[in-house]
């Protein structure tokens, strides 16, 4: 079941191109009462994107599936408010902006320059 819909995700992942909005509007799951889009979906797994280092599917997809249900309990507790949510949820902001604040091909110069000193 789990590699059926991994397969799934992979397809409209690959599809997204040609095909972008019909597929962004459509609802690929729902976690805790609340609908996920296609296109969310999507857009998280490409801002996690690291160069070289191609995430598995249904890793990502578990590390999703737990942050919205985090943020849905969170926010039916009344805790996302709470100084530890903004914590962790700072933490998860953080990691996904070293991918937007990193260039690949300025580090893979600065490591060439590095390596033959």
């Amino acid at each position: 079941m789990k590699l059926r819909f991994s397969a799934a995700l992979f397809l409209i992942i690959l599809s997204c191109n040609s095909r972008a909005q019909d597929i962004s509007d459509r609802v690929l799951m729902t976690v805790n009462g609340q609908s996920v889009t296609a296109g969310e979906f999507i857009r998280m797994y490409k801002k996690s994107y690291e160069p070289g280092n191609l995430k598995d599917l249904d890793s990502y997809l578990d590390q999703f599936v737990v942050f919205k249900l985090k943020v849905a309990e969170a926010v039916h507790s009344g805790n996302d408010t709470t100084k530890a949510f903004r914590t962790e949820l700072g933490g998860y902001r953080n990691q996904l902006a070293q991918n937007y604040l990193t260039d690949p091909d300025t580090k893979e110069k600065l490591l060439k320059q590095a390596y033959l000193r």
